[in-house]
C-alpha cells in the first residue's frame, strides 16, 4: 500500500477523467428539467463552458433533448485543454455519435450537429471579449473558485440578453469523511479545510459558494434564479454483491479520485497554523488505509443553480 499523500501535481487530466462519474451521479435531475424547459425550444443555441476541463458537462448536455449548435470549452490549463481535444472525440463516438470534423470537432446524431471549439484562456478575459454572444453559460464546480458575484457579473456578461446561466455541483460546505477516526478531530480538520478555502480564495471564491450564488442571484437587478437544488459528490465502497460488477471496492478509477481529494485535504491542512503535524499526519495516514482497504465514504455538499439574464 502506497502511504503516501496523493501528490497535488500528479495528472489532473486524470483526477478529471476519475471525477467524471461521480459528477454525473451527482447533478440534480429536477434543475436539468427546467433548463431543458427553457432551452428545449431554442434551436442551435451557443454554449460557454468556463474551467471546461475534460467537458464532461458537454456529454451531459448532449444527452439531453436539446439543440446545441455550438459549443465553445474554456480552460486555463493547456494540458487539461490537449487532453479534452484528444477525449473528446473518443468518449462521443463511443456514445454513438457520427465524428464528422475534427478542427473545429463537430459531432452528429441524427438531425442534431454541435460544433466543439477548445480554448487556452482565462475565463474572465474570454467572456469579456466575447461579450452577448451566448445563449448558455456553463460553470461546473467553478463558482466556489471565483466567486458569485463574479460569476454573475463578469462571466454572464458573455450571455446574450434573456440568456441562462447553469452552474452545477458548486461547493457549498460541506465535507464528510466515514468512519470516524476521532470526532473532535474530524471536526477540527473540515473546520481547518474550510478555512483554507477561503483564506486562499482572497475573498471571491468561498466554501459556501452554493449558498452565496442563490443569495446573490436574488439580491441582483436583471438576474433571475429560476432553479436549484442539491447535487452531493458520494463516493462509497460497494458491497460484495456490487463489487463483482464493479471489480473492486470502488467503480471505475474513484479510489484514484479519493486519495486525490486526500491529497487536496493534507495540503490545505499542512498550511494551516491551527493543526498539528502530527494529528494531520495521523488522520491522513488512517482515511489512506481506509480508501486502501475498502472502507472510506467521502461525501461533499454542493447545489446547482440555474437561471437567466434580462
Amino acid at each position: 500500500m502506497d502511504d503516501a499523500p496523493a501528490d497535488a501535481s500528479e495528472d489532473r487530466p486524470r483526477y478529471l477523467a476519475a471525477k467524471g462519474p461521480v459528477d454525473d451521479r451527482a447533478r440534480n435531475r429536477r434543475v436539468e428539467e427546467r433548463l431543458v424547459e427553457e432551452l428545449g425550444d431554442c434551436e442551435d443555441f451557443t454554449t460557454l463552458s468556463v474551467g471546461a476541463g475534460l467537458c464532461n458537462a458537454l456529454d451531459r448536455l448532449l444527452s439531453l433533448p436539446l439543440s446545441v449548435g455550438e459549443y465553445v470549452a474554456v480552460d486555463a490549463d493547456p494540458a487539461v485543454v490537449d487532453a479534452a481535444r484528444e477525449r473528446v472525440p473518443r468518449r462521443l463516438a463511443a456514445a454513438g455519435f457520427e465524428i464528422a470534423a475534427r478542427d473545429p470537432l463537430r459531432v452528429r446524431r441524427g438531425d442534431r450537429e454541435t460544433t466543439v471549439r477548445f480554448e487556452t484562456a482565462d475565463a474572465f478575459a474570454f467572456a469579456a471579449d466575447n461579450r452577448s454572444r451566448f445563449d448558455l453559460l456553463v460553470g461546473q464546480s467553478f463558482v466556489d473558485l471565483v466567486g458569485a458575484e463574479r460569476a454573475l457579473t463578469d462571466l454572464s456578461a458573455a450571455l446574450a440578453p434573456g440568456g441562462c446561466w447553469y452552474f452545477p455541483l458548486t461547493f457549498d460546505g460541506g465535507t464528510i469523511f466515514q468512519p470516524t477516526v476521532d470526532r473532535s478531530l474530524d471536526d477540527a480538520i473540515e473546520r481547518c479545510y474550510h478555512e483554507h478555502m477561503d483564506r486562499i480564495r482572497d475573498g471571491e471564491g468561498s466554501s459556501r459558494a452554493g449558498r452565496n450564488l442563490l443569495d446573490a442571484a436574488r439580491r441582483r437587478d436583471g438576474v433571475t434564479l429560476l432553479d436549484a437544488g442539491g447535487s452531493d459528490w458520494v463516493v462509497r465502497p460497494r458491497s460484495t454483491g456490487e463489487r463483482a460488477t464493479s471489480g473492486g471496492a470502488y467503480p471505475d478509477d474513484e479510489a484514484y479520485f479519493l486519495r486525490r481529494i486526500l491529497g487536496f485535504v493534507d495540503d490545505a491542512l499542512a498550511e494551516h497554523p491551527a493543526v498539528d503535524d502530527a494529528d494531520r499526519e495521523r488522520w491522513g495516514r488512517r482515511r489512506r488505509e481506509q480508501v486502501a482497504a475498502g472502507e472510506l465514504t467521502y461525501v461533499a455538499h454542493q447545489i446547482d443553480a440555474f437561471g437567466r439574464v434580462e
